[in-house]
C-alpha cells in the first residue's frame, strides 16, 4: 500500500511533533518525496506528491507572494505541507489554511523544537520500507512470469497473476486485435468485445501506439519490437495505476512481447513454407494444397486471389512499416479470410473470394481509405486475378507481381489492378527479343533523335495518348492545343512510316513506346 499522509500520521515520532491544522479531506494523498522549501519560486520545481516543509522565512516580508506560491504548490499536487511555528511566524496564516481546505492539501503546524531532519528521516524511512516491499512483490511477480514461460507460456497464465494483484480485468490482443488471453473480474459476456472496440478506436485515432497510454478507463501497454507493435496489454481500471502495478505491467509486457515474437516467428516460418510450396516446390496435388490452406485458416475458398504489398523504392521502410502493416491488416479484414505472409521485400496476401473477376476492381479496394490512394502512401498494392484452383495461386502471384512492374514504369497510384495492365504485362516478356530490337531501332530511336534535335516532344505526346481517350484529353494533360497534338502525331508517319491515326499504326507505335519504357 502506498505511503499516504494518513499512514505517516499514525507514526508516533511524527504525530508527536505536528498538529493537523487544515486540509483534513486530503489525508489519503500519496506521498512520494519529502522536501524543504525556503524560496519564493519553489513551486516551479515540484512534480506532485511532495510533503513540503517550510519556516515561511522567504515570505516574512511578502505576504502576497506567500498566497500566490502556495496556491501554485497546491495546484501542482503536493501531498501536504508543514509550517514550523514560533520561528519566523507565530501562527499559520489564515490564507494558508484557506488554501489547504480549498485544495484538500493537509496543512500541519510543526513544533518549534522539532528538527526538520527528524521529520525527513521519519517519512523517508516509511518511503524506503514501501519501496522495499514494492521490489519484493515485483520480484515475486517476475519469478511467477519466468515459471509460466518455462512451463507453459500460455497467455492466460501470464495474465492471471497480474490480474489478481491489480484487482482489474486484463486483456492481451495481437496487433490485428485478435484476443490472445484475458483475466476478467466480471463474467459480463461482451466485456472483451467492448475493450477491443475502445482499443481499436484509439489505435485508429493515433495510427501508432508504442508507449504506455491511458484512454477512457483503459491502460494500454504496447508489446514493441523494432519500432513495431506486435500486440497490446490492456488493463481495465478507471483509476491511475500505482507505481507497483506499473512496474508489474512493464514486466508482463516484456514477457508477452517475447511470447509474441516467438509465436509470430513460428507462424511466419509456417506461412513462408506454405508460400514456397505454392509458388516454387509444387510437390502437392490440388486436394493436399487445399487441406494445407484450410490448416492455416483459409477455410471458405471457392476462389483464391493474391495481393502483393511492396514498399516504394524511395520510401524509408523503417519509418513506414507500421503504416504498411496497418494497410495489410485492413485488407485482411475486408477480405474476411486471408493469409498475410511477410517476405523479405514484400508482403503477400492470399485471400478467398466467392466470385470470379471482371474488368472492374472489386468493391473492397475502394474501402481501403483515402490515404492509400494518395501519392504519399509508402507502398504499392498489386492485385492479381481470382483463380479457381489452389495450384493456380502461383499464376495469380506472378500476375500481381508483373502488375506492380508495369504500374511502376508509368508511375501509377498505389493500387494496381491486374485487369488494367494485362496488355502491358504481356510486353514485359518481349524484353531482349529481336522484335523488341526492331521496334526500338526503327521507331523509337528515330523519334528520340527528332526530339533531341528539335525538341519536338513526340515521345511525351505518345505517352499522353496511351492514357487519353482522345486528342482533347491528351492536349489537356500536356497543356497544349489539340492541333499541336495532331501535328506531332502526324510527324511520326513522316519519320517512321507508321500512321498513328490508323488502328494498326497506333497499336505498333504505342507497343514500341511501352517496350522502350520497359527497356529503360
Amino acid at each position: 500500500m502506498a505511503v499516504t499522509v494518513k499512514k505517516v500520521m499514525e507514526i508516533e515520532a511524527f504525530s508527536e511533533s505536528v498538529t493537523l491544522i487544515a486540509g483534513h479531506a486530503g489525508i489519503n494523498n500519496v506521498i512520494t518525496y519529502v522536501t524543504v522549501s525556503e524560496t519564493p519560486d519553489f513551486y516551479e520545481w515540484v512534480s506532485g506528491g511532495e510533503f513540503v516543509l517550510t519556516t515561511l522565512y522567504a515570505y516574512k516580508d511578502r505576504q502576497d507572494l506567500q498566497v500566490e506560491n502556495y496556491t501554485e504548490l497546491a495546484k501542482r499536487g503536493i501531498a501536504a505541507f508543514g509550517v514550523k511555528v514560533q520561528r519566523f511566524v507565530e501562527a499559520i496564516p489564515q490564507d494558508l489554511i484557506d488554501i489547504a481546505n480549498s485544495y484538500q492539501v493537509p496543512l500541519f503546524a510543526i513544533r518549534r523544537e522539532t528538527k526538520f531532519r527528524e521529520i525527513i528521516q521519519t517519512i523517508t524511512a516509511e518511503l524506503n520500507n514501501y519501496q522495499t516491499n514494492i521490489l519484493l512483490e515485483v520480484e515475486s511477480h517476475y519469478k511467477e512470469l519466468a515459471k509460466v514461460a518455462l512451463v507453459s507460456g500460455d497467455f492466460n497464465e501470464y495474465i492471471r497473476g497480474f490480474g489478481r494483484r491489480a484487482g482489474s480485468s486484463i486483456y492481451c490482443f495481437q496487433a490485428d486485435l485478435k484476443l490472445l488471453g484475458s483475466y476478467q473480474k466480471s463474467t459480463h459476456g461482451n466485456a472483451a468485445q467492448a475493450v477491443r472496440e475502445k482499443l481499436e478506436q484509439y489505435i485508429l485515432w493515433q495510427e501508432e501506439v508504442l508507449n504506455p497510454v491511458d484512454y477512457d478507463g483503459l491502460h494500454i501497454f504496447a508489446c514493441v519490437t523494432r519500432g513495431q507493435a506486435l500486440g497490446y496489454l490492456v488493463v481495465v481500471n478507471a483509476e491511475r495505476l500505482s507505481e507497483k502495478h506499473m512496474l508489474m505491467a512493464s514486466q508482463l509486457t516484456t514477457f508477452l512481447t517475447m511470447k509474441l515474437i516467438d509465436q509470430l516467428e513460428t507462424e511466419r516460418k509456417m506461412l513462408t513454407s506454405l508460400l514456397d510450396e505454392l509458388l516454387y516446390k509444387r510437390n502437392l496435388n490440388e486436394e493436399e494444397l487445399r487441406e494445407l490452406l484450410i490448416l492455416h485458416g483459409l477455410k471458405h475458398q471457392q476462389m483464391y486471389r493474391v495481393i502483393i504489398v511492396r514498399g516504394r523504392a524511395e520510401t524509408d521502410l523503417s519509418l513506414a512499416i507500421s503504416q504498411i502493416r496497418t494497410c495489410c491488416n485492413k485488407i485482411k479484414e475486408l477480405l474476411g479470410e486471408a493469409l498475410v505472409i511477410d517476405k523479405t521485400n514484400e508482403i503477400v496476401i492470399i485471400g478467398a473470394n466467392e466470385q470470379p473477376d471482371d474488368a472492374i476492381p472489386p468493391r473492397w479496394l475502394k474501402n481501403l481509405g483515402y490515404d492509400v490512394f494518395s501519392d504519399a502512401f509508402p507502398a504499392v498494392i498489386g492485385v492479381g486475378p481470382s483463380v479457381a484452383n489452389a495450384k493456380d495461386i502461383q499464376s495469380s502471384y506472378q500476375i500481381a507481381k508483373n502488375t506492380i512492374k508495369a504500374g511502376h514504369v508509368f508511375g501509377h497510384s498505389a493500387i494496381l489492378y491486374y485487369a488494367h495492365f494485362l496488355a502491358r504485362i504481356l510486353l514485359l516478356h518481349s524484353v531482349g527479343t529481336p522484335e523488341q530490337e526492331y521496334l526500338l531501332t526503327n521507331i523509337i530511336n528515330p523519334l528520340l533523335d527528332q526530339d533531341a534535335r528539335y525538341n519536338s516532344q513526340i515521345l511525351p505526346t505518345i505517352e499522353a495518348m496511351i492514357f487519353a481517350d482522345d486528342l482533347e484529353q491528351a492536349a489537356t494533360a500536356l497543356f497544349v492545343h489539340t492541333n499541336t497534338i495532331r501535328y506531332r502525331l502526324n510527324k511520326i508517319k513522316t519519320i517512321t512510316g507508321h500512321d498513328f491515326f490508323t488502328a494498326k499504326g497506333r497499336y505498333t507505335i504505342t507497343t514500341a513506346y511501352i517496350v522502350y519504357i520497359y527497356n529503360k
